[in-house]
């Protein structure tokens, strides 16, 4: 599960992103968010424009989302517990507008 030696950042292997927090082992970079979907063609609109006139800038990112949350970082051993009442404490709070 976890690999030994020296942990090497690399941007590139990570769609540019860079960390908010330096690396340490057991620890894993934690967030909350919700997916966000849109049409093929509003895809290709997004792509289109990043392309044209920000792609040194912005890379498209197929995958979107809404953070929630800033990044944190958790043990491995915190996940499932804190998946568990996140999921918990949605689905006893549901709200319809």
């Amino acid at each position: 599960m976890f690999s030994e030696g020296d942990h090497i950042d690399v941007a590139e292997d990570h769609d540019g992103r860079k960390r908010s927090f330096a690396h340490v082992r057991g620890n894993w970079p934690t967030y909350v968010y919700i997916p966000i979907t849109f049409s093929d063609g509003f895809n290709n609109v997004i792509e289109s424009f990043l392309k044209k006139s920000l792609q040194d800038v912005i890379p498209f990112q197929s995958e979107l989302h809404l953070s929630l949350s800033r990044t944190v970082p958790i043990q491995y051993h915190w996940i499932q517990p804190l998946t568990a009442s996140l999921m918990e404490s949605i689905t006893n709070n549901h709200k319809r507008f």
